[in-house]
């Protein structure tokens, strides 16, 4: 399978350094706030498409950052020093393996000799020039290596030229890995596409079964052009699932993305935003098995304790626990000897910690 196995990040955002090791099928990272939870995500979704530069201002976009520049390619970099290239490298299980760096692009900028008068407005005779670098991009440099075969690379290239954002694709370079991120920030315009999709595919009965757990009454759901669209048992008229609630939609989303990318790694931002908690164990029960029937990776995460409860209950739950070894929590967290550091749980250690009531936020 093509899922990430181990994953290094090297001066990404708030990173120094991590290593994640032996990740599953289905993870959970959780930790308190400011952690780099999300920074995590952003880094597997950026390595999963690393041949592809429009990334770059996604995950910013993500932050709320909607200008593309120097200042905000800099939030890229470790304590916002274009000296420390960011760099992202995994293992994979079917033992590829791929890498990405982030180097940015410096333009040169002279002021030419400069004259200074003194005090006396007289010609000091004293001249200097001095130069300084500004960064008008960032190249993605790339590489892949499956087992048996030769090491393919590549270089994508986000520039500004001109006041004008340019996306410079490798042309040479055809990506096999896929995946999709979903947002913490409960925007779920994705979802219209890919629900599209499915029902083209006619695979829209899919959708409805989950959508039933949440609302038994939902009988068929419909992709217009003014967006989605519920049919729902005693309504005469098609209800939008805008108006259904901001936890439908994002269940809907989060479903509708597992059952349109198979053979993909699908990563989740705090994946119990919008959601009531009763909700959590039908969505955590969903997830599962739809990422096991598509060959879907899941890495989630969440700073909830109710998350936590159910994730591990829908994994014991599953066919009897066929998934108990391919499923993990990762807890990260701040240490003041040794700075972020992050700690494994299995299914096993989760409940014990619960039982205990030891703290694995």
């Amino acid at each position: 399978m093509s899922l990430l196995k181990d994953i290094r990040i090297k001066n990404f955002r708030g990173f120094e350094s991590l290593e994640l090791q032996d990740l599953k099928q289905v993870n959970l990272i959780v930790g308190q706030n400011n952690t780099g939870k999300s920074t995590v995500l952003e880094a597997m979704f950026l390595l999963v498409g690393m041949s592809n530069p429009n990334l770059i201002p996604t995950i910013n976009g993500f932050r709320g950052i909607g200008r593309i520049g120097e200042t905000e390619f800099k939030y890229l970099f470790h304590k916002l020093d274009f000296e420390k290239s960011p760099t992202i490298n995994a293992n994979l299980m079917d033992t590829s393996y791929r890498q990405l760096e982030i180097i940015p692009i410096y333009k040169k900028v002279s002021d030419s000799s400069q004259s200074f008068g003194n005090l006396n407005g007289e010609h000091s005779g004293i001249s200097t020039s001095s130069a300084f670098q500004s960064v008008t991009g960032l190249d993605l440099k790339f590489s892949s290596k499956k087992k048996h075969s030769i090491r393919k690379s590549g270089i994508s290239s986000i520039k500004i030229q001109k006041g004008e954002v340019q996306f410079n694709p490798s042309k040479d370079y055809k990506e096999g890995l896929h995946g999709a991120l979903i947002s913490s920030q409960g925007k779920e315009e994705g979802a219209l596409p890919r629900v599209s999709e499915l029902i083209k595919k006619k695979r829209e009965h899919i959708l409805v079964d989950a959508l039933r757990k949440i609302d038994p009454g939902i009988q068929s759901i419909h992709a217009l052009p003014e967006g989605i669209f519920l049919t729902v048992e005693g309504i005469d008229e098609l209800i939008p699932s805008n108006i259904s609630g901001d936890g439908l939609r994002r269940f809907l989303n989060i479903i509708a993305t597992i059952t349109e990318k198979q053979n993909s790694i699908i990563l989740i931002d705090e994946i119990e935003n919008g959601l009531h908690f009763l909700s959590l164990q039908k969505l955590w029960e969903t997830i599962i098995s739809m990422a096991v029937e598509f060959n879907n990776q899941i890495v989630a995460t969440s700073h909830n304790i109710e998350t936590i409860k159910y994730f591990a209950n829908a994994v014991q739950s599953y066919k009897e626990g066929v998934l108990m070894n391919n499923a993990k929590l990762i807890n990260i967290a701040h240490t003041k000897a040794k700075g972020i550091q992050h700690y494994d749980y299995s299914i096993e250690s989760i409940n014990n910690s619960l039982v205990n009531e030891i703290e694995i936020r």
